[in-house]
């Protein structure tokens, strides 16, 4: 689909400048409106310097990018905090039908606030909203024109444009100011009406495939707790538990250099046999050297750039979804530090808590950005893998949730995550619960994802269609 046809394309690549769009860009049976113009948009608040999220389930809520996925909010998991709170934040308070959209960080998300029964809720400070102007909607029912529109923002044509007006930094920005002069395609209300009605039968079978989803991973959880209840009897010892806390700093040259003066080698039993993984944290590189795709296949020397691997590169499935980050080879140093290696676990420290990878690439130069934690198995003692599945499981991601500090995205400290216990099993026997899990339930896992991805992938190019009668 080529909406931009008829613009130079040295136009399109250099400027999106929305009068310059909205004069050359013809849509047959369309109208192309800015948000502004369509609601009043304002952003959201981000927690008081020395405030947190409540420990206790209050009818309070705080909204997170996080909280953000397929065009839907998951209101079973937003945080929790105080009355006193909520009364300094309630000027951000969402309502039913508005339409949010991730201005920070994970850019492009958007969903409507569903119904809220009890609960009131605020907007972070990486989220704004559009609050629909009286009558936007004709004669369309208001639900059916707020339905039509998330599906519209998430199109190409839109995100596009998001893409070209964000703020390169460390985290990637979009002001409120140019969200709202973003252009929205407005068919007839005829044509909106089909594609409202497409939209609601597409999502039941997607939600029929989630539900699928969601049962498998549910089994695959019982697995590991029965696995491990059941570990005394397969092992015919006591039931006991190692944690990461007495590691080896591995990547901490002080002890690197202790090991070459002492002329130890790099696996001296001694000094490896005490620790299940060593860690490395991400680097933060200079938010001004960061590079993406677009512009890093257009370098004239690609192989002067190492990948970053990023927050966002990371799928809330636990893929690893590609490296859309790049940066030159002449700013890192040997201080700051370390490639990726095959079996290496990557955990999410900032931000979306939960998520983890597993690195399986013995090839790649990467390096980790400063939102993700390395830790690097020992081998002798633990299967990669095995670790990997524990990270991935729902009792383990609970409880990575339940350290989290700090006022805005959230941090789980490394130290939090170290002193895990990890259930302590021979490693034939963790090589067997590995193989159970990819053989029965991996497999499928990874069926219902490609099922999932193609099904979206035919939904959005259908939508696509009819919007822009391409």
């Amino acid at each position: 689909m080529e909406i931009l046809d008829n613009v130079s394309s040295a136009n399109c690549l250099e400027r999106f400048d929305f009068n310059f769009l909205k004069r050359n860009i013809q849509i047959p049976n369309v109208t192309l409106k800015k948000i502004e113009e369509i609601g009043f948009v304002d952003g959201g608040k981000r927690l008081p310097k020395g405030k947190h999220y409540s420990q206790y389930s209050t009818d309070f809520k705080y909204l997170r990018v996080t909280d953000i996925n397929n065009d839907l909010i998951d209101t079973s998991n937003l945080a929790d905090i105080d009355e006193d709170l909520f009364e300094y934040l309630k000027d951000y308070e969402v309502n039913y039908s508005d339409i949010v959209f991730s201005i920070a960080g994970t850019l492009g998300k958007v969903a409507s606030v569903p119904h809220l029964n009890e609960m009131r809720v605020c907007l972070s400070e990486n989220l704004c909203r559009i609050v629909l102007i009286e009558q936007a909607w004709g004669s369309l029912s208001k639900d059916d024109y707020i339905k039509y529109l998330v599906v519209a923002i998430s199109s190409s044509f839109v995100q596009d444009q998001v893409e070209k007006q964000l703020t390169q930094t460390i985290v990637k920005k979009l002001s409120i100011n140019r969200f709202s002069k973003i252009l929205i395609p407005i068919p007839e209300e005829c044509r909106i009406q089909e594609i409202v009605n497409y939209t609601n039968s597409a999502s039941k079978t997607l939600i029929e495939i989630q539900h699928t989803k969601a049962c498998i991973m549910e089994r695959r959880d019982r697995f590991l707790t029965k696995f491990i209840d059941c570990k005394s009897t397969i092992n015919d010892t006591e039931q006991i538990s190692i944690g990461m806390k007495d590691i080896v700093h591995r990547f901490d040259y002080k002890y690197v250099n202790y090991k070459k003066n002492n002329n130890r080698s790099f696996n001296d039993p001694e000094l490896v046999s005490n620790y299940i993984a060593d860690y490395v944290k991400g680097y933060s590189p200079k938010p001004d050297i960061i590079i993406d795709n677009s512009s890093y296949c257009k370098s004239v020397s690609p192989s002067d750039y190492v990948g970053m691997l990023r927050i966002q590169d990371i799928s809330n499935e636990n893929r690893i979804c590609g490296v859309s980050s790049h940066i030159p080879k002449t700013e890192l140093s040997v201080d700051d530090y370390t490639f990726l290696e095959k079996n290496d676990i990557i955990v999410a420290i900032t931000g979306s808590i939960g998520k983890v990878a597993f690195w399986d690439d013995d090839s790649s130069e990467v390096v980790l950005g400063s939102d993700l934690l390395l830790l690097r198995v020992n081998n002798e003692i633990c299967n990669p893998k095995y670790l990997f599945y524990l990270f991935s499981s729902k009792y383990f991601k609970d409880k990575m949730k339940s350290f989290v500090t700090g006022q805005t995205n959230g941090h789980l400290h490394e130290d939090d995550i170290l002193a895990f216990e990890i259930p302590s099993i021979e490693k034939h026997i963790q090589d067997k619960y590995v193989s159970v899990i990819e053989e029965y339930f991996i497999k499928e896992i990874n069926t219902i994802n490609i099922q999932f991805r193609v099904y979206m992938d035919t939904v959005k190019r259908k939508i696509n269609e009819m919007i822009y009668n391409t």
